[in-house]
């Protein structure tokens, strides 16, 4: 699977990345990969939108239906819109079925 980067700058073959990790500092937290240095996939103003971001990634990680595609990081206004405020309340994995579908229909 291919990961699109928030900024659209880069994109990522995740059979590279050792390391997935959330980062927090005084702007916000941020979405890391880890190659052969560390890169930022995308950053939130809220540590649960991260948190959130990295269990998406997951998520694709491991579904069968995104081996083949690009996925692209969410971004902070995803995150935020309407339609996703009752996923940031309590990630379940249908809540994360539920997002994954929604971004890929953007």
């Amino acid at each position: 699977m291919y990961i699109m980067a928030q900024n659209h700058k880069m994109l990522i073959n995740s059979d590279n990345v050792k390391l997935f990790y959330l980062e927090t500092s005084s702007e916000g937290s941020s979405v890391m990969a880890e190659i052969d240095s560390d890169i930022s996939l995308g950053t939130y103003d809220k540590l649960e939108h991260a948190e959130l971001a990295l269990e998406f990634i997951g998520y694709c990680l491991v579904s069968k239906n995104t081996h083949d595609k690009i996925t692209q990081v969410p971004s902070r206004d995803e995150l935020t819109a309407e339609n996703c405020k009752n996923i940031t309340d309590g990630v379940t994995p249908k809540n994360l079925k539920d997002l994954f579908e929604g971004l890929m229909s953007l």
